[in-house]
């Protein structure tokens, strides 16, 4: 996901008749965030200035020292194609497994839902910067203001 302090604007009520103002910033710097979630809903995040390849690989390698032996589910964006794995693999040794949703089908995978949540819940807001816009994600998250979608449940229904 990409966070920027611009914010976005999801819904508002106004007055009618009215002229309504939205206060932007000049500055639109932003972030990527990578994130994983884990057993028992353990969340796993790690920031970039972009996603790249080079980034990806990184937090797999991290993501290995957190879970041990992950699975990590990955839609087939650019940067999470053979080089990233082969990478990857070099540094941990096989143990990270990799299971890819299938191309143009961004409604079997639950990433795409956990983001909407996500930028719903930062929706409306300016931060003065990455890191309050950061800070508002995590606080989120831990008082559990976002809902989060468990994977398992989301593969396989009861």
């Amino acid at each position: 996901m990409h966070l920027g302090k611009q914010g976005r604007v999801h819904k508002d009520w106004l007055l009618r008749h009215g002229r309504p103002i939205a206060p932007v910033s000049p500055n639109r710097s932003r972030i990527s965030i990578i994130g994983a979630i884990g057993p028992g809903g353990k969340s796993f995040f790690k920031t970039y200035e972009t996603a790249n390849s080079e980034n990806m690989a990184d937090f797999l390698a991290a993501l290995h020292k957190k879970f041990d032996r992950p699975i990590v589910f990955m839609d087939n964006a650019s940067y999470h194609g053979e080089k990233v794995l082969e990478e990857v693999s070099r540094i941990t040794g096989d143990e990270v497994v990799a299971v890819y949703f299938p191309k143009y089908t961004p409604e079997l995978n639950p990433t795409e839902t956990q983001w909407v949540a996500i930028r719903r819940y930062l929706a409306n807001n300016m931060y003065d910067s990455i890191d309050d816009a950061c800070d508002a994600l995590m606080d989120g998250l831990k008082n559990k203001l976002i809902r989060i979608v468990k994977l398992h449940d989301y593969l396989l229904p009861s």
